[in-house]
């Protein structure tokens, strides 16, 4: 699992570090030893009582900022990880929902399974899902598809809400996701006539794509 989100400053631990090297050294180290030159022990103090104040306020840091932060990202962690799981439990009801209507049992994990499926799909055929919008009595496959970008979309954008605690890699997986070709290909679907005829084969290619940003995500559960 890849992390979530954005980790613990490094450079402020390499800086504690530092300190108390310098205290160690400042302390039992240089201690007994005379000055090797002019001034040398008020350095040496000097460098001590920095290094004690930045103990000090890295400690604070660490009660007062990293602890609850840290209890906070807990929560946060559980609630992106339904919000992923969403995206995929989305995505998967499409897949179930393609072989249903073919009644084809492949995996629909690589490009030529997806094309086989999608290829028998037309895109004003009505899709295997019940509408639970009072407006619609049922959704053709065009419509289908746009729901499901609908939705997902939704889903990213409520992972958008903790933009600040979020890992850069996961934020550019879910931009990628958002403007996808595929979603790109489903917004062009929107208010277009379609033939009777077309199937939503075009799509396959995208969608694999689109899959393979999926299962990058996965990573982050």
């Amino acid at each position: 699992m890849k992390g979530l989100f954005k980790g613990f400053n490094l450079y402020i631990s390499i800086g504690c570090l530092f300190s108390i090297i310098i205290i160690i050294i400042t302390q039992f180290v240089l201690n007994e030893i005379p000055e090797y030159f002019n001034g040398g022990a008020r350095l040496g103090n000097i460098l001590f009582n920095i290094s004690m104040s930045y103990i000090v306020s890295f400690i604070f840091y660490i009660v007062l900022v990293y602890l609850p932060e840290e209890k906070k990202l807990t929560y946060i962690k559980k609630h992106i990880i339904l919000l992923i799981n969403d995206i995929e439990q989305i995505n998967n009801s499409v897949k179930d929902n393609m072989k249903r209507t073919t009644g084809n049992t492949a995996n629909m994990n690589d490009f030529t399974d997806i094309k086989n499926v999608m290829s028998k799909i037309l895109a004003n055929d009505l899709a295997p899902i019940v509408a639970f919008n009072s407006a619609i009595s049922s959704y053709t496959w065009k419509q289908y598809l746009e729901l499901m970008q609908s939705q997902i979309k939704d889903k990213c954008n409520g992972l958008f809400v903790y933009m600040p605690y979020l890992d850069p890699r996961l934020v550019s997986l879910l931009s990628n996701m958002i403007y996808s070709p595929f979603f790109k290909q489903v917004d062009m679907l929107k208010g277009a006539p379609v033939s009777q005829k077309t199937t939503i084969e075009y799509l396959s290619k995208s969608y694999i794509e689109f899959n393979e940003i999926l299962r990058q995500l996965n990573k982050y559960k």
